[in-house]
């Protein structure tokens, strides 16, 4: 079975902190295909610390890809903090508004709220997590984690019948071109026959100089042999065939990253393709290679996304 590396979820939870009692978050996991693994956490401040426990058990479980993941608190976040004065720095503030009051002489008092309004009067002093806070934190992110997983798959079971119908038009397309080139090895095979025939048919010449015998080193039944082995893509044929076969066994093996296998699979197929073009150009087998090449252009698009 094959499995795409394109998944999305979000969740909005509501985790029972043992002592922060119930926090609202939004869970959101968004994965996109990749050569290797690569992740993004957002993430609050208070749980920076569990970016490790969290990049571990998206790897085991993701393989490969970008990973994005963001964790960001609803409700109830300040419970996980606790909000005090900065008496630093509201001490300088009184101290900076006395020193103005009495050098200009100015009247008025300063009120708690003015005080208040001031930038950074206030610091958020965050509680650290337990244990058993960040075992159902991270339950919350494995079940989300769970349900991109399975997304994941039920793409691949879409791809892969993509892929088995590519597949399928390739080998159709490949026995158009067995049967064009057995159909242009009998014409040229027959050609041959009437060349052969017409030599021996043919007198003797007397006498050849030096210069003629040079000039005419293969005959015309010579020269129709060499284009019958330079046209063979009877091996091409064979090697296209045993990559087609190959494909159903890897799809049907339990173990991951077949992506990149399937891309060299594809690959050779294309160059198989090419190669058949350029021994036999005839147009019916042209044609089919053309349309084999398209279809694999689609594979090769298709296969980027696959683990």
């Amino acid at each position: 079975m094959l499995v795409s590396m394109t998944g999305y979820c979000s969740k909005n939870q509501q985790i029972s902190f043992p002592h922060a009692g119930e926090v609202h978050l939004t869970i959101e996991l968004k994965t996109l295909n990749g050569r290797f693994f690569e992740v993004v956490n957002k993430l609050p401040s208070c749980l920076s610390h569990l970016e490790i426990i969290f990049n571990a058990l998206l790897q085991e479980k993701l393989i490969r890809g970008r990973v994005y993941l963001s964790v960001r608190f609803v409700g109830g976040a300040g419970k996980l903090a606790q909000i005090s004065p900065s008496w630093p720095i509201i001490e300088q503030y009184v101290q900076a508004a006395q020193a103005i009051q009495a050098r200009h002489k100015l009247p008025g008092e300063l009120s708690i709220t003015e005080i208040m309004g001031m930038p950074e009067v206030f610091e958020a002093i965050e509680s650290p997590l337990t244990t058993d806070d960040e075992q159902a934190l991270t339950a919350a992110v494995s079940q989300v984690l769970a349900a991109v997983v399975k997304t994941r798959q039920e793409e691949g079971l879409r791809l892969e019948k993509d892929f088995m119908a590519i597949f399928t038009r390739c080998a159709e397309k490949l026995a158009h071109i067995k049967e064009g080139f057995a159909q242009e090895v009998a014409a040229a095979k027959e050609k041959l026959r009437d060349a052969l025939a017409a030599a021996q048919a043919a007198p003797a010449e007397e006498t050849t100089t030096n210069e003629q015998a040079s000039s005419k080193l293969y005959s015309p039944a010579d020269e129709m042999q060499i284009a019958l082995r330079k046209m063979d893509i009877h091996e091409e044929i064979i090697r296209f065939t045993s990559h087609i076969e190959s494909v159903k066994p890897l799809l049907d093996q339990p173990a991951f990253e077949k992506g990149k296998r399937l891309d060299f699979i594809l690959q050779e197929l294309l160059r198989e393709t090419n190669t058949m073009m350029a021994k036999c150009p005839s147009y019916s087998i042209s044609s089919s290679c053309i349309d084999i090449k398209v279809e694999l252009e689609k594979a090769r698009e298709q296969v980027q996304n696959i683990l």
